[in-house]
């Protein structure tokens, strides 16, 4: 029984594209031209394994209390061993020499507020062209009690001692 390109493709869930590739092989290797090229060849893993044992144990004896992108350039420089500082920080974890930070920082607890109103008043300046470009910068003096959260601005046209004075 002779099959179409695109009912072979079906049955091998293949492009037919990839179907006519792998034709072309068999009939210029047979069955041998077929077989994956890395068969019977080991990992390309297996030096990165037998590196990280080897970078393990000089973690463990000569680069204590280093972090991971440091050790990686020392590593680099001493030994040879070109390993990205992201590796290095898993293989460190893994041998237990470093610890991963976890969780966001604790969050700071907010002032308290004042009693009062009046007793801390925060007043601050802002200098925008507040009314459109046909219109000059305009300064806002702008004032916020903290006990109340009650706000007062005032627009002017110049940042003085004389309008901040006017303002409060």
């Amino acid at each position: 029984m002779k099959l179409k390109k695109q009912e072979a493709a079906k049955l091998l869930n293949m492009s037919t594209r990839n179907v006519a590739r792998l034709i072309d092989r068999y009939l210029q290797g047979g069955e041998a031209a077929l077989e994956h090229k890395s068969a019977g060849k080991p990992s390309n893993n297996k030096k990165q394994i037998d590196a990280k044992e080897h970078v393990q144990k000089l973690l463990k004896n000569e680069y204590v209390g280093i972090g991971p992108t440091l050790v990686s350039e020392f590593l680099q420089d001493d030994h040879g061993f070109k390993v990205s500082p992201e590796t290095m920080r898993t293989w460190m974890i893994e041998a237990n020499v470093w610890k991963p930070k976890t969780g966001k920082p604790k969050a700071r607890r907010s002032r308290p507020r004042r009693a009062c109103f009046g007793e801390l008043i925060q007043m601050d300046t802002s200098e925008h062209l507040w009314f459109g470009d046909d219109h000059p910068i305009t300064q806002m003096i702008a004032m916020i009690d903290d006990a109340t959260s009650t706000l007062h601005a005032r627009f002017y046209t110049t940042d003085s001692v004389e309008t901040n004075m006017d303002c409060f």
